[in-house]
């Protein structure tokens, strides 16, 4: 006989990783959460960004410079101070590294800020390149169908719960509202449209 499952008074997201499922609690806050499993790191093969207890992004890697073709070896604030575009209003919702296996040259960052989507490091690892044709720290264009922020028509930067990268591929998923549940988009760099 199975068991049904437990009765959540708070909304989750439900992710399958390896085959398990983790029910995890939506949380609102902007601050370092060790209860949320996502977004605290976020690796690729050489490269990660790292939410700080105080709130923000620090970063180190390889290709991770504002230039997107210099390594950073110890953490760096993703801040306008370091990263040009950012303006000192920019609020850093998500973040995200994707790129291929192996060798050098592999990890793509995505943030996800008040502004909307930008790109780093090696071109068409996560994007394709009409997306983001150079390694420098800058906006996306926006994929066919979408805002001008580079999110699906409707999604507004704070709407966004999650935000993936992996091998030429971007994923987000919407928060769960009193509205409706969340949503899944996927940009692939088989379609220049985002896909939800």
């Amino acid at each position: 006989m199975k068991k049904p499952l437990p009765s959540l008074t708070a909304p989750v997201t439900i992710v399958v990783l390896f085959s398990c499922i983790f029910l995890i609690p939506q949380v609102s806050s902007a601050q370092c959460n060790v209860n949320d499993r996502y977004d605290n790191i976020i690796s690729g093969y050489h490269s990660s960004i790292a939410l700080k207890n105080g709130g923000g992004y620090a970063v180190w890697g390889s290709s991770m410079s504002d230039t997107g073709t210099t390594d950073v070896y110890s953490p760096r604030d993703l801040d306008s101070a370091h990263y040009p575009g950012l303006t000192s209003a920019s609020i850093i919702y998500k973040a995200a590294i994707g790129g291929k296996s192996g060798g050098t040259d592999v990890d793509q960052a995505i943030l996800l800020t008040t502004e909307g989507l930008w790109a780093w490091g090696v071109t068409g690892n996560v994007l394709k390149t009409t997306l983001k044709n150079t390694n420098a720290f800058g906006r996306i264009v926006s994929p066919s169908g979408a805002t001008t922020a580079g999110l699906p028509a409707g999604v507004a930067p704070t709407d966004v719960q999650e935000l993936f990268a992996t091998y030429q591929t971007l994923v987000l998923l919407t928060k769960i509202t009193g509205a409706g549940p969340g949503n899944v988009y996927i940009l692939t760099q088989t379609s220049l449209a985002v896909e939800g």
